[in-house]
């Protein structure tokens, strides 16, 4: 397990992109679905909008409240087309079970639905240093709006020096 550090937390408060509050829905239908969701809203977004994804990572709630049985119902018809897996993560931490399943789809690339027991919002760190470039992965600010971040190989090299880490 990874705890971090305050240091390490102000590296991901950056904004690696920025906030949209009304994201573009026809410039995402045409980026071809290599999203990585991190975040309930972020992903009943993307249902909504019928704009395709390859992973999303959900633990529903949104600003620590449950969400309603609406909202849950929406993000969980994605779940047939998918293998589902529930992992741990704890606040403030990247558990080893995240990792590895980060490690596992970037192995095997298949459609996941990612239920957390914790919190989702760090789960998304894995993804930044081991999915591949040309992806993006997507996440919500709270009062800010959507954003989406482009994995390319400086991204990933300019995160692993400004959090002096590696996973």
């Amino acid at each position: 397990m990874i705890i971090l550090n305050q240091e390490q937390r102000q590296v991901l408060k950056q904004h690696f992109s920025n906030p949209e509050s009304n994201p573009n829905i026809k410039k995402l239908q045409s980026m071809g679905g290599r999203f990585i969701l991190v975040g309930d809203i972020s992903t009943k977004f993307f249902i909504e909008n019928k704009i395709p994804f390859e992973v999303c990572v959900v633990d529903y709630k949104t600003e620590r409240s449950v969400l309603s049985e609406d909202d849950k119902k929406i993000i969980d018809s994605q779940q047939k087309n998918r293998q589902v897996l529930k992992i741990e993560n704890p606040a403030g931490a990247i558990s080893n079970q995240a990792i590895d399943l980060v490690k596992k789809w970037v192995k095997d690339k298949i459609k996941l639905f990612v239920i957390v027991e914790g919190e989702e919002d760090l789960v998304a760190v894995p993804f930044f240093f081991l999915a591949p470039a040309t992806y993006y992965v997507v996440y919500g600010l709270k009062d800010l709006g959507m954003v989406t971040v482009e994995l390319t190989d400086d991204f990933k090299e300019k995160l692993k020096k400004e959090m002096k880490m590696e996973i």
